[in-house]
């Protein structure tokens, strides 16, 4: 869930130069360039696998660490990313998108793509005739072997319940004996 305080505390690490770019954040000085969805598809595919955080309308400095302000105009932003990922990833995963105002325009500031672990995952990009697999490293995407993309195939069907048999299970476990004319409530989390 977002919290509003995230944004001020988001921008202070950026400010400070705390932020640092790992396997599960990536900073980005922009979206990418109409024609070039294909970028952030992979992005958000390989981020789904395990969850991470997109930032976009953060540049990089002179040593490669990204802490330059580049905000960027926030019309349509949401809608664009969210039009990526439904169009260019084969199951799309879930995401949030969340918008940070710049304090001196409110037209303009940064976008915060939060992509949790999906239990669906690997998620195939698709756009570009691509129809690949990706993961993340410590320094970006990575296209994943065939081995990787077993693992969470089996992963996938771990996570995955049969909840009509977790239903009969709770009800055959009831304490107390069925009497007709009653109606009975088992909740199942």
């Amino acid at each position: 869930m977002w919290i509003p305080q995230a944004e001020r505390e988001i921008l202070a690490a950026i400010k400070a130069g705390y932020l640092v770019e790992t396997a599960t954040f990536d900073a980005k000085a922009a979206l990418p360039a109409k024609g070039k969805s294909k970028e952030l598809a992979k992005d958000v595919a390989a981020m789904a696998n395990d969850g991470g955080t997109l930032l976009y309308g953060i540049g990089e400095n002179e040593h490669g660490r990204p802490t330059v302000l580049k905000p960027f105009e926030l019309v349509g932003a949401k809608e664009r990313v969210d039009q990526i990922v439904r169009t260019s990833i084969s199951e799309p995963p879930a995401i949030e998108v969340h918008e940070i105002q710049a304090d001196d325009d409110p037209s303009l500031g940064y976008l915060v793509v939060a992509v949790p672990p999906s239990p669906r995952a690997p998620h195939m990009v698709t756009v570009g005739e691509e129809n690949r697999y990706y993961g993340r490293s410590a320094i970006g995407n990575v296209r994943l072997t065939e081995g990787e993309v077993a693992r969470l195939y089996e992963r996938r069907g771990r996570w995955e319940v049969d909840r009509d048999a977790l239903l009969k299970e709770a009800v055959g476990r009831t304490p107390m004996e069925a009497r007709e004319g009653f109606a009975y409530l088992h909740l199942v989390a």
